[in-house]
């Protein structure tokens, strides 16, 4: 079996665990590391026998992997957004997720299913599950899923990605707003409350907005010219994802804003590209410095369908390389940091809005994800010791002391030729070494996009 072949094996539906199990471990767990390694990604792949097209599509599947003394629990699970909930009450599908569709009078005004399968949230306390859009959904520390909620007044939507300034503790998070003209807004979370803190009409129909940057003293949001095709998509002839369309001539819009005064919101247009994730960002003079992976071009419909995936056929996407984009005035020059295909770029949260010397970077090797860090001083980039045939997803940071490579790193794995699924722990400061722990799981969970660590206490 290829290495390719063995990926598309791990596209197979979660297996819920019905509540929090035992994990085999090898190695030792380190004194000090406790908390919980949440993860979120597409994870039931059909319902009620019908197959859905795209990995973009599936259902929720959310994971917490539970440290403490030493030992580790699991449990994962499905994430029922209401749609769902009626999809299992009728014992049929119902509605259209993604580029899977359904009749086309339940596919008018553009209804569809908004699955929570993209990212985690912790925030005060409490477990959400996010998407590209519609509300966070609760989950309990059973791993249940609650009615959608908004976390700040009159909010329509709160998109997957969020970033926390790590001296105020503010959550910085956006959300669109869709109608005749489409709207960005940003919010600010705070232990007291929140509120929307800028709203700003987009040139275009354009929703697939994906993450957002904190660059210390501004946010920056970066609106990609990849449009929807409102009228076949309210008429119901066409899905979400066949809806969307890439029109390069309009460029990337820049909205960069400042978080003292956030009505002087400055806007640019600069040349095309797409980016799912930012790295970090930070001020430098009269600057602003933002590391992203970047794409010349995104094809969703053509990309990720999950048939081919399933079959073990990579994506035939443009690649993306991890740039650092200098905007200054309102221009961007453009850096590629290093080669070779690159995403889900991840730095220190403590060093959010600030210059940081490491990032963390999934690498794809013919198919296969490999973990290596990037040295913003001395430009190495080092691939972590995991072994042959392990896949890894994306990382978080668990500090362990002061020093930027004083951490744990954490991520969900897969082992190919083992057919099995787990989270590697390493040592930030070599990531060389050998992992110092191996936990894996007794049940399948297929490959997450993305997650968090949150400590005990």
């Amino acid at each position: 079996m290829t290495p390719t072949q063995a990926l598309g094996r791990a596209f197979r539906s979660v297996e819920p665990t019905g509540g929090f199990v035992p994990v085999t471990v090898e190695g030792a767990l380190p004194d000090g590391l406790a908390g919980t390694l949440w993860r979120n990604g597409p994870g039931l792949f059909e319902l009620f026998g019908r197959p859905y097209r795209h990995w973009f599509d599936a259902d929720g599947a959310i994971t917490a992997l539970r440290i403490a003394d030493g030992r580790a629990q699991v449990a994962s699970a499905v994430v029922e957004c209401p749609k769902l909930a009626e999809e299992r009450a009728a014992g049929r599908p119902l509605y259209a997720s993604g580029q899977t569709r359904t009749a086309w009078w339940r596919m008018v005004g553009g209804r569809g299913k908004a699955v929570r399968n993209i990212n985690v949230l912790r925030w005060q306390g409490e477990t959400f599950a996010l998407a590209e859009g519609g509300l966070p959904i609760p989950i309990d520390e059973h791993l249940g899923s609650g009615a959608p909620r908004a976390l700040v007044p009159d909010q329509p939507s709160f998109h997957a990605h969020s970033r926390v300034d790590p001296k105020s503790g503010a959550l910085y998070g956006f959300g669109i707003e869709y109608g005749r003209v489409c709207h960005l807004s940003v919010y600010r979370l705070e232990p007291g409350g929140g509120a929307r803190i800028a709203r700003m009409p987009l040139p275009g129909p354009r929703v697939l907005v994906h993450d957002i940057a904190f660059a210390g003293d501004a946010v920056i949001v970066m609106v990609h010219p990849l449009d929807i095709r409102v009228v076949p998509l309210m008429l119901g002839l066409r899905s979400p994802l066949e809806s969307l369309v890439w029109r390069p001539e309009q460029g990337t819009e820049v909205f960069v804003v400042p978080l003292a005064a956030p009505e002087a919101t400055r806007r640019f247009t600069i040349p095309a590209f797409y980016s799912f994730h930012f790295g970090n960002a930070f001020a430098d003079g009269d600057a602003y410095v933002v590391d992203l992976c970047r794409m010349p071009r995104l094809d969703l419909d053509a990309e990720f369908s999950l048939a081919s995936m399933r079959r073990g056929e990579v994506p035939d996407m443009p690649p993306s390389r991890f740039t650092r984009v200098t905007l200054r005035g309102e221009s961007a020059e453009v850096e590629e940091l290093v080669g070779g295909e690159r995403d889900f770029p991840v730095a220190d949260a403590r060093l959010a809005g600030r210059r940081h010397r490491y990032t963390w970077i999934i690498e794809d090797d013919a198919g296969i994800n490999r973990l290596a860090r990037f040295d913003h001083e001395t430009g190495a980039c080092v691939r972590a010791a995991l072994g042959d045939g392990i896949h890894c997803g994306e990382v978080s940071v668990a500090p362990r002391g002061e020093a930027e490579d004083d951490v744990w790193i954490m991520a969900q794995v897969h082992d190919f030729e083992a057919d099995r699924v787990g989270a590697v722990v390493l040592d930030g400061a070599d990531p060389t070494r050998p992992p110092l722990a191996r936990l894996w799981y007794p049940h399948h969970v297929p490959p997450a996009l993305h997650g968090c660590f949150a400590p005990r206490g």
